[in-house]
């Protein structure tokens, strides 16, 4: 008979039952076990955990590790309804860790698209100021048609001179540093991209060192060009 080690404890923790558009958005799915907030282990309950999210005035984002199976990712979150939670039992390594606000700092939230040959690309939900720097931008997501249309227009504007041209080079830019997230999507979609979570980091090596933790079998797309094959042996007779 194997023996409980003695650093577990029994704890009551939060189990998404359902899925709402919210839940979907962060890419979870029904099971998910919810291990922590900002840090520290969540076992106070449903209302607790709707009153820390959804306290009604101004909504913060707050740290949430989840669990699915052997895998544990986190994600930023400002919002408790997600979907049906349910209560359940499971044994967690005990800790006397209490939520610290500064564990969310300098976090934001990356979607993790990959393919069936086992490769990955990633972008972050939202738009960074980088993106204001539109051409160089869409060149490093690798956007090269909505890269096209942002130079086709910025052109149209030549032949009016410096400032008008300007202009649509700023408004054109704003653009396509609001729709990068959307555009990227579709266009790692139409590549044949799947969602496969999103994930919290702090930066893109961030991300990456998180995405070799959780999915090993995963391959950065940018490594596609930098494999070599290695040569067939040869037979010995």
């Amino acid at each position: 008979m194997q023996e409980t080690p003695q650093n577990l404890e029994e704890m009551r923790l939060l189990s998404l039952a359902s899925v709402n558009a919210n839940g979907r958005a962060l890419g979870l799915l029904p099971g998910d076990i919810l291990e922590a907030v900002d840090g520290a282990p969540f076992g106070d309950g449903i209302e607790n955990l709707v009153r820390l999210l959804d306290n009604g005035t101004q909504r913060t984002a707050h740290l949430m590790r989840f669990s699915r199976g052997d895998v544990v990712w986190s994600v930023l979150a400002d919002t408790a309804r997600l979907g049906q939670w349910r209560i359940i039992n499971a044994q967690r390594p005990a800790t006397d860790l209490r939520p610290r606000p500064d564990m969310r700092t300098g976090y934001r939230n990356w979607i993790v698209l990959c393919d069936r040959d086992g490769f990955y690309d990633a972008h972050p939900v939202r738009p960074t100021w980088f993106g204001l720097l539109a051409p160089l931008h869409l060149l490093q997501m690798r956007l090269y048609g909505p890269l096209a249309i942002w130079g086709a227009v910025v052109l149209c504007g030549l032949p009016l001179g410096v400032v008008p041209m300007a202009g649509l080079a700023l408004l054109a830019s704003v653009y396509f540093w609001l729709a990068t997230p959307a555009l990227f999507r579709a266009d790692r979609a139409a590549r044949g991209y799947m969602m496969c979570r999103v994930m919290a980091a702090r930066s893109e090596a961030d991300l990456h060192r998180r995405v070799a933790r959780t999915d090993p079998h995963l391959r950065f797309v940018l490594a596609r060009r930098q494999r070599i094959e290695e040569p067939l042996p040869s037979t010995v007779e």
